[in-house]
């Protein structure tokens, strides 16, 4: 399994969905997918939260996730979580793939 990593740069405010456009090889396929996410990505004490999204070896996107750190109250210290996104089920071009993210 292959992975698409996309990682944040700087704080997105008011950011609720990520639209990440691809296009096949010859650039005359192209489809988007819209990723609703609960809060905008940012950067804390230089980790910067990362949108993972599996590709299985058929070309298949099922899930993703953003891989974020947070601060927990209860035990005073930082930690790393998973919020997983709805996705809808996408097969990628074959061959070469082109993305682009939409902000």
């Amino acid at each position: 399994m292959k992975y698409i990593k996309i990682k944040a740069t700087k704080y997105y405010s008011n950011q609720n969905k990520i639209t990440l456009s691809i296009t096949n090889e010859t650039k005359t396929h192209s489809f988007n997918l819209i990723i609703n996410i609960n809060y905008p990505l940012e950067i804390i004490n230089g980790i910067s939260d990362e949108i993972i999204i599996p590709v299985h070896n058929n070309g298949l996107i099922s899930i993703a996730y953003i891989k974020r750190k947070i601060f927990k109250e209860e035990t005073g210290k930082e930690e790393i979580i998973k919020e997983y996104l709805d996705t809808p089920n996408i097969f990628l071009f074959k061959g070469v793939n082109y993305l682009k993210i939409i902000l």
